[in-house]
């Protein structure tokens, strides 16, 4: 038995992404195919996002409690990998969620090219 690839948000929006930068036509079923998985693999996305707003704002209370002013503590927090990372988590779930909204766009325009014949 072979396993499957698993599928993630990540694979889903290079797959897109590779099809349209090839100007493959995709049909409606596929744009609501993508818009509908994207959306049920949001929430792993978002989960990752809290833990990495988690991290930076503990981070932040221990320079804090450690004596840093409230600035130098911003300014050593955003310097941190965790608030990189979280900033490009937010990104990603902009991406994604605009990602439906064009899936959901492509599909209706497909279904009413299709319902013109």
């Amino acid at each position: 038995m072979t396993d499957k690839p698993k599928i993630t948000v990540d694979t889903i929006l290079a797959t897109l992404e590779e099809k349209v930068a090839a100007k493959e036509v995709l049909d409606a079923g596929r744009w609501l195919d993508a818009a509908q998985a994207l959306n049920v693999l949001l929430g792993e996305e978002q989960d990752r996002l809290f833990e990495l707003q988690r991290i930076v704002a503990q981070l932040k209370v221990d320079y804090i409690e450690a004596g840093d002013s409230v600035a130098k503590a911003k300014a050593k927090t955003e310097a941190n990998v965790n608030f990189t990372e979280a900033k490009r988590q937010e990104a990603k779930i902009e991406r994604v969620l605009e990602m439906i909204r064009i899936a959901k766009l492509q599909s209706r325009m497909r279904m009413e090219e299709f319902k013109s014949y």
